[in-house]
């Protein structure tokens, strides 16, 4: 028996150690399990965040054109089936987390109501039917409650990126920050509609995909083509007008293919290995299609109204003289500022230029001109046949303009383009930019202009 013992003691502990194996391969399983929830837990909460603040913006666009008059338009229906397909998106992200009680689930239940509400408007109009005041009252209650309910989402997305708020820990700081900001949802007598038994009509039109606009080449490259050696010589003096300096080298590193092929040019200081700079020179014409400076940005000494006079400046210095600044942006120590042309009074925004300042020096560290090199070209503008005036009466009632209307030649969606009266004002505490045809005093779109801190951003 004294002999047997050593061996059960073994065995035991041979047991115990497949045991412990066995129990921390499962807690590593677990744990990786729950990793992986989590994640997909995050991902579909984000996406809800971003569906919420797309209904948002959508029913402030609804609104303005529902006040309008301006139901029977294609842009009605089109706004309002978004609002359809973002709601149910929505919802769709939230019915998959784990808080469905309390107070999302009212939120999902706001969110039906409003996927609804915009399933039935576009209908109406399909129909060619307006809304009733009722359905604009409605409208207006839907938009100040997403409102509401996208800030909140906002202060639980801020802590679910913090890390502040673990999912375990989501339902409860769900709950009550929700319950903060958003009111009970009544239930409306709004009822559930089959829609797999309606159909929207088509708008037959040569959209993106079709074969002209796939095969279009770009308008704005013109010139002879140049060789590696030439390439270079731009490169250099185009670094030197962003603020680099006079002593640099440049060096063809490969071609680029694509719509606007081109050389790839890196460039450094003379004796130096540390790349500074990285270009495309179009091979055509020796057009710079983008810029990228590799440095890191000090400390801010500038302000938007600062940088977007740096980036004016290097672009005249370039020869580009009738441009204007549209909706700037700051963020990682770089304002970044759009430009576009003007052309007999109107500011022509599919020739956009992007340019990039560091806003410790003013210096230029970023700059892209595909959208110019694509679409720019000799226009002739048409003669409006409405009035500034009469493009400020669509829009008066519903609208406090805080400038002038200004002539835009804008793109619509088949790349076509439009010269509409941009008319920017308040409807409530929504900043939105409106576009008026300005031969037909329809409306052609409609921006909300989020500002942020680091700017304006249009969506």
């Amino acid at each position: 028996m004294e002999k047997k013992q050593p061996k059960l003691l073994v065995a035991g502990l041979l047991v115990a150690v497949m045991a412990g194996i066995w129990g921390m391969a499962q807690y590593r399983e677990r744990l990786a399990t729950e990793r992986q929830l989590a994640a997909q837990y995050q991902e579909r909460f984000f996406e809800a965040v971003g569906h919420v603040e797309n209904v948002e913006v959508l029913l402030t666009k609804g609104l303005l054109v529902a006040a309008t008059g301006s139901n029977q338009s294609e842009m009605a229906m089109s706004i309002f089936s978004d609002i359809w397909r973002q709601a149910f998106s929505a919802q769709a992200h939230i019915t998959q987390l784990p808080v469905l009680q309390g107070t999302l689930m009212r939120t999902s239940k706001f969110l039906t109501q409003v996927g609804d509400f915009g399933f039935a408007a576009g209908k109406k109009i399909a129909a060619g039917m307006g809304l009733t005041d009722k359905e604009r009252q409605d409208l207006f209650e839907f938009r100040k409650e997403a409102a509401l309910l996208n800030q909140a989402l906002k202060e639980i997305q801020a802590k679910v990126a913090g890390g502040q708020m673990p999912w375990e820990e989501l339902q409860q700081g769900t709950n009550t920050l929700l319950r903060r900001k958003s009111k009970e949802i009544a239930d409306n007598d709004m009822v559930r509609l089959e829609k797999q038994a309606i159909e929207f009509p088509t708008i037959i039109y040569d959209g993106p995909f079709s074969d002209h606009i796939l095969q279009q080449k770009p308008k704005g490259l013109t010139g002879e083509p140049i060789g590696e050696g030439e390439a270079e010589h731009i490169a250099v003096k185009f670094m030197a007008a962003a603020g680099l300096g006079e002593e640099l080298v440049a060096e063809v590193i490969g071609e680029v293919e694509g719509d606007i092929p081109a050389y790839q040019v890196k460039v450094r200081r003379p004796g130096r290995n540390e790349e500074l700079a990285r270009l495309d020179i179009s091979r055509k014409g020796g057009h710079v299609v983008w810029m990228m400076a590799m440095r890191q940005v000090g400390e801010q000494k500038l302000d938007l109204e600062e940088a977007a006079k740096a980036a004016k400046e290097f672009l005249v210095s370039q020869g580009f003289a009738h441009i204007v600044p549209t909706y700037a942006s700051l963020a990682d120590g770089q304002a970044v500022i759009p430009f576009a042309p003007l052309s007999d009074n109107a500011i022509i925004y599919p020739d956009l230029i992007k340019v990039s300042v560091a806003v410790d020096d003013g210096s230029i560290i970023g700059y892209e001109a595909m959208g110019y090199l694509m679409q720019h070209h000799e226009r002739r503008l048409p003669t409006p046949k409405i009035t500034a005036d009469q493009a400020l009466a669509v829009v008066e009632e519903v609208l406090t303009p805080i400038a002038p209307p200004q002539l835009a030649l804008i793109p619509l969606p088949t790349l076509d383009e439009v010269l509409t009266y941009e008319i920017k004002g308040r409807m409530a505490d929504a900043f939105l930019a409106v576009y008026v045809n300005a031969l037909t005093g329809k409306i052609e779109e409609v921006l909300q202009i989020l500002h942020t801190p680091e700017g304006y951003l249009a969506m």
